[in-house]
């Protein structure tokens, strides 16, 4: 809702598995970048 940025840190690093999370999140914002 045109917001520039947005803070994943804690979604990331509370994880079972960061590194996997991390790819999601590329994946699922990749049409904004």
């Amino acid at each position: 809702a045109g917001a520039g940025c947005a803070a994943v840190v804690t979604d990331i690093t509370l994880n079972a598995d960061a590194e996997a999370r991390t790819r999601e999140w590329i994946e699922k914002t990749d049409r904004w970048r």
